[in-house]
C-alpha cells in the first residue's frame, strides 16, 4: 500500500487555526503524501506560518495564486497534483492522524472511487456528533474490516444515487478520499508547467510537474461549491457502475466559527446558495421534489436578510429574487398540501410578494431564528 496521496488544503487569513490543521496533515500516518497548500493571497500571518512548516516538511508545496476564493485554490490544487489519490481539507479543520491511511485501505480493500468517512462538528464549547442519511440504505453491502469495529457500506452503480438522495454521503468535499480519476483526464493529455516550490529551496526541479487537464472543475467565483459539484460526480458514478464507501469512523473534525461560509448570510453568499441549490434540483429532477426544501432553505435565507442588505446589495440580488418567486408561485400548491416541515411552507407563503411588509416580517423571523441558533450553539454567535 504505497499509493500517493494528494493533500489539497486551501488557505486564506486563517492563521489562528492553520497551525492545528497542519500539524493533523503531517503528522498522518500514512506517510506517502504531497501536501499542496493553496495561499489564496492571503493577508495575514497564513503566508508565514506555511514557509515555516514548508521548511519543516519536504512533502509541502506552496502555491500562490491571486485570491479567487475556495473553488479555484482547490481546482489549482488539483492540476498541481500528482497522486493516485486526491483528499481535501479546508485550513481551519483537522483531522485524525491514521484519517488517510484508514481511508486508502478501505479504498483498496473495497475498489472504490470514492471513500467517505464520518465527520464531527466542533463548536467552541462542544462538539456535536451528527446523525447522517437514513437507517436502511437501499443495495447496500455491509463488509466487516479489521480497520474498525464499525461496518463498512459499500454501494454499487444506481444503488450509489439512492444512498446520495438518502443523505448518506454528505454534500461537502472534504471528507472523502477520491480516486485522481474521477476529476482529471488521462495523463497523456497533461502539458508540462513549472509548479510552485516548497520555502526550503525555491529553485528545487523536484517540484516540477506536469499540469492535469481536469474533467470536474468546482465553480469559481461562488460558495457552496461541494453542493453544486457532489451531485454531479455521485451521478456519474451511478451511470457508469463506480463504486462508493462509506465508514461510520469520525475521522474529520469540522470547525465551526463565526465569519465561516455557512453562518455569512450577505447577499452574494445567499445568491449562491441558491444557484447551487436550484441547479441541484434541476440536475436531478427525476427524482422528484427530494431537493425542493433545500431550495426554500435558499428562499428563507434572502427573505429574512433582504431588508439588511444596502442598496448595492439589493440591486445584484434583483434578479435572483424574481427567480425565487416565481419557483415559489410554481410550486405553492405542491408545497402547502405535500409533507414539508412548516418551514418551508412558511418560507412558500411569505415568498409569494415581494413588498417592503413582506420582507421586514421576514427579516423579523430571520432574527428570531438567529436568536434561537445563539442559544442553541452558544457563544459561537456571541
Amino acid at each position: 500500500m504505497n499509493s500517493l496521496v494528494s493533500m489539497i488544503i486551501p488557505v486564506y487569513n486563517v492563521s489562528a487555526y492553520l497551525p492545528q490543521c497542519l500539524e493533523s496533515v503531517i503528522h498522518q500516518t500514512y506517510p506517502n503524501l504531497e501536501i499542496l497548500v493553496i495561499d489564496d493571497d492571503s493577508t495575514d500571518n497564513s503566508a508565514a506560518i506555511c514557509e515555516a512548516y514548508a521548511r519543516r516538511d519536504p512533502r509541502i508545496r506552496i502555491i500562490r495564486i491571486a485570491h479567487g476564493g475556495l473553488s479555484a485554490a482547490r481546482n489549482t490544487g488539483i492540476e498541481h497534483s500528482n497522486g493516485e489519490y486526491l483528499a481535501f481539507l479546508d485550513s481551519d479543520d483537522w483531522m485524525e492522524l491514521h484519517a488517510i491511511n484508514t481511508l486508502v485501505k478501505t479504498s483498496l480493500h473495497t475498489k472504490s472511487s470514492i471513500t467517505c468517512a464520518g465527520s464531527c462538528s466542533e463548536y467552541p464549547d462542544r462538539t456535536y456528533h451528527p446523525k447522517i442519511g437514513k437507517e436502511t440504505h437501499a443495495g447496500q453491502t455491509i463488509i466487516q474490516t479489521d480497520l474498525s469495529s464499525e461496518p463498512v457500506r459499500v454501494f454499487r452503480g444506481e444503488d450509489v444515487m439512492t444512498a446520495y438522495k438518502n443523505g448518506l454521503f454528505r454534500d461537502v468535499t472534504w471528507n472523502k478520499l477520491y480516486r485522481a480519476e474521477i476529476f482529471v483526464e488521462d495523463r497523456s493529455s497533461e502539458t508540462p508547467h513549472a509548479s510552485a516550490q516548497s520555502a526550503s529551496d525555491q529553485s528545487s526541479e523536484a517540484h516540477r510537474a506536469t499540469k492535469r487537464s481536469l474533467k470536474f472543475r468546482f465553480p469559481e467565483g461562488h460558495n457552496f461549491e461541494d453542493i453544486a459539484i457532489m451531485w454531479k460526480i455521485m451521478k456519474l458514478l451511478a451511470e457508469t457502475d463506480g463504486t462508493v464507501t462509506s465508514l461510520t469512523e469520525e475521522l474529520f473534525h469540522c470547525r465551526m466559527r463565526k465569519g465561516s461560509i455557512t453562518h455569512t448570510y450577505s447577499a452574494d453568499n445567499i445568491i449562491d446558495c441558491w444557484l447551487a441549490q436550484y441547479g441541484r434540483y434541476k440536475g436531478l429532477a427525476e427524482n422528484g421534489d427530494r431537493y425542493l426544501g433545500a431550495c426554500f432553505m435558499a428562499i428563507g435565507r434572502m427573505w429574512m436578510n433582504y431588508s439588511s442588505f444596502s442598496k448595492d446589495e439589493k440591486r445584484r440580488a434583483e434578479e435572483t429574487v424574481r427567480e425565487m418567486q416565481a419557483f415559489s408561485r410554481a410550486n405553492r400548491s405542491k408545497v402547502l398540501h405535500g409533507n414539508h416541515p412548516r418551514f418551508v411552507k412558511r418560507v412558500c407563503l411569505l415568498s409569494q410578494v415581494k413588498t417592503p411588509p413582506a420582507m421586514a416580517i421576514g427579516h423579523q423571523w430571520g432574527k428570531l431564528r438567529q436568536a434561537r441558533q445563539r442559544r442553541e450553539e452558544g457563544e459561537l454567535f456571541q
